[in-house]
């Protein structure tokens, strides 16, 4: 393991050069400051919510069970829950 590290580092290491760099992030902070210091107004971007994808899966395999008799489509998730972990 300590070779595959010693590895990754040494293929990822190189020389830095700071004349080319440039940090963009303080680019925009400096504009945005222009512009509120201009007295424009600042635009601000609604964050977007990932959809989740969380899914309870005893309530679906309840949900399976009770509505198909015991059987399931294709399309639903079937999970095995060994003995004891079941609530």
């Amino acid at each position: 393991m300590l070779s595959l590290a010693s590895h990754i580092l040494d293929s990822k290491a190189g020389r830095f050069e700071p004349s080319e760099f440039k940090d963009e992030f303080e680019t925009e902070l400096r504009k945005l400051v222009r512009r509120k210091a201009a007295g424009k107004p600042i635009a601000y971007e609604e964050p977007v919510e990932p959809p989740s994808n969380v899914v309870n899966l005893m309530e679906t395999l309840r949900r399976s069970v009770e509505g198909t008799g015991g059987r399931c489509s294709s399309a639903q998730l079937i999970v095995f829950v060994p003995q004891g972990l079941a609530s």
